[in-house]
């Protein structure tokens, strides 16, 4: 299994790429928390800019236009990490796109339970994928 982690003939150049690549991930962690402050205030509001079917779509967030694009280096594919995240992100973006729906049809109640028994394992399971994909990698 190859890593992105410079190896003896990969150099200063393989070690760039880990830490642009770490860092990259760490922008994505740091994006993807933000969603729990959004959620919440939706919740509590009932109101929301964004439509459930945006929340739904997990190729539109910065994380999803990052992860889906052409250009995505093809060694980070390697390993299960990618594969995983792809699935991860996806049902992140399926069950933060049902407590919307809930909280946005004054649904309190079931929109904060969505939350704590969906959404928030989702998204703690997508940060803790994205810490070991970033340890994979290489160092921050």
């Amino acid at each position: 299994m190859s890593q992105l982690r410079p190896g003896p003939t990969e150099g200063v150049e393989g070690a760039s790429t880990a830490v642009r690549f770490a860092g990259q991930i760490q922008a994505a962690i740091h994006a993807h928390l933000a969603w729990k402050v959004r959620l919440r205030a939706a919740v509590l509001s009932g109101t929301s800019t964004m439509t459930p079917e945006m929340a739904k779509r997990d190729d539109i967030c910065a994380m999803g236009t990052w992860l889906y694009s052409p250009s995505f280096d093809e060694r980070a594919k390697q390993g299960h990490y990618f594969e995983d995240v792809i699935r991860a992100h996806a049902l992140f973006h399926q069950a933060a796109g049902e407590v919307l729906h809930h909280a946005r049809n004054g649904e309190k109640a079931t929109a904060g339970q969505l939350m704590h028994e969906a959404f928030i394992p989702r998204s703690d399971r997508l940060v803790c994928l994205l810490e070991e994909w970033s340890d994979f990698v290489g160092p921050t």
